[in-house]
């Protein structure tokens, strides 16, 4: 939105927290909207795949156990077929896989680009 609905004028963005408004400097005419993160807009659906050469041991297959839903039985066979996907699913739920992932250093693919 850049154009007043009313006289056409510019309008003036002022952000707040979370929140953002649009006002005319020309006339009366204002809105105000929640400012989204573009990670709630996110449409895509991404894929998560275990990639090979990830040590197995408990703490492990305790993560991936819980992205997966699979008993460590399970998840052992998945790390020692990798590459394996383990997770198929929308940008919010990408992004916390991915920090599990992350902070136990398990080495992972995502695709398509993904850039949260």
């Amino acid at each position: 939105m850049s154009k007043c609905p009313k006289c056409g004028k510019e309008l003036k963005r002022i952000k707040q927290n979370s929140g953002v408004a649009y006002c005319c400097i020309n006339c009366d005419y204002s809105v105000a909207t929640t400012d989204l993160d573009p990670i709630f807009e996110d449409q895509q659906e991404y894929t998560i795949t275990l990639l090979p050469n990830n040590s197995i041991n408990k703490d492990i297959l305790k993560i991936i156990s819980s992205i997966t839903n699979l008993n460590y039985i399970d998840c052992k066979k998945m790390v020692e077929k990798a590459p394996s996907i383990i997770f198929k699913g929308d940008a919010t739920d990408a992004k916390d896989v991915k920090a599990k992932l992350d902070n136990n250093n398990i080495k992972y693919s995502i695709e398509p680009l993904f850039i949260y």
